[in-house]
């Protein structure tokens, strides 16, 4: 827990830093949410914001705000430099990279969006796991040969085994489960970000970037390794792009941006931020989500 008396309650998912280049100059965007046609005007310091979305919720401490703090100190308080040099479109440094890189994979999986998919990815696992588990018999007697009620034979055996099958037995991972998945990736990741090309392209006069509860997206097959094309809005007018299609020279057209602003409308989960009005946000935020994303959960 933080030096504060209690927990900080308002965990941001987007830093109030990167927000702020999408908002006017009162710091208010306006927030358009799925399902709803009508946007809303909403303070920076409440945008993108959960009540304790990095706290445990389970153990000594469930509204622990480490993480939090962590975050804060680790990841997001070293890149806001940075995010400002790659704005002006300045070189960064080896170690600039690193921390760049670090807050890129720290976004890909910080967010509400990604602990649904990390925590769904647990549950599509867990089933057939145990299933195959069950099914190497004397393993699972030989695992319980000193339980209370002894080795199970293999009618018990086959009956746990139905169990899962029909549904009666579901584990329900732990959000520690997301929060240990997400913080341990980023070192894992970093590196590997760090050498991936990265350019930042200016859209053109009269265009608008937008962002959104996700920003950071991704359109690969097969995660960091061998991403094709990332993205992600740094202000109104800049999008930052990292993987291979970022080693080609010249500038990109309208077009492009205007796929960019489409693809980070259809990957957020629930809000889109711009700092004017635009008409068409509600029409592609009302359609499916699209697959696109930048968490990939590896086994």
């Amino acid at each position: 827990m933080s030096k504060q008396q209690q927990p900080r309650k308002k965990h941001h998912y987007n830093t109030q830093h990167a927000l702020r280049r999408f908002a006017g100059a009162d710091e208010f965007l306006w927030m358009y949410r799925r399902g709803s046609e009508a946007p809303e005007r909403v303070a920076v310091v409440n945008a993108a914001v959960e009540k304790f979305l990095y706290a445990p919720e389970d153990g000594p401490n469930p509204r622990d705000d480490a993480i939090e703090c962590w975050l804060g100190d680790h990841i997001d308080g070293p890149a806001a430099g940075i995010l400002d040099k790659l704005q002006r479109q300045e070189e960064l440094s080896s170690q600039e990279r690193y921390n760049l890189s670090a807050y890129l994979v720290a976004q890909s999986l910080r967010t509400p969006k990604a602990r649904d998919e990390v925590l769904n990815h647990f549950n599509r696992r867990w089933k057939p796991i145990m299933l195959e588990m069950l099914a190497d018999r004397e393993r699972v007697r030989a695992a319980m040969e000193g339980s209370e009620h002894g080795p199970p034979d293999d009618e018990q055996i086959s009956r746990w085994a139905a169990a899962i099958e029909d549904g009666q037995y579901i584990i329900e991972p732990m959000k520690a489960y997301w929060l240990d998945y997400f913080t341990t990736r980023i070192t894992r990741f970093a590196p590997i970000v760090q050498n991936l090309p990265m350019r930042v392209f200016t859209a053109p006069e009269g265009h608008e970037v937008l962002t959104s509860d996700s920003p950071l997206v991704g359109i690969w097959p097969a995660g960091w390794l061998s991403a094709s094309e990332i993205t992600l809005p740094l202000d109104t007018r800049k999008v930052l792009l990292v993987g291979g299609s970022a080693r080609l020279d010249g500038q990109r057209r309208p077009a492009w941006f205007r796929d960019v602003n489409s693809r980070t409308i259809r990957n957020a989960r629930k809000f889109v931020f711009s700092r004017t009005q635009q008409a068409f946000i509600p029409i592609v935020l009302g359609k499916p989500a699209g697959g696109e994303s930048a968490t990939q959960p590896d086994s």
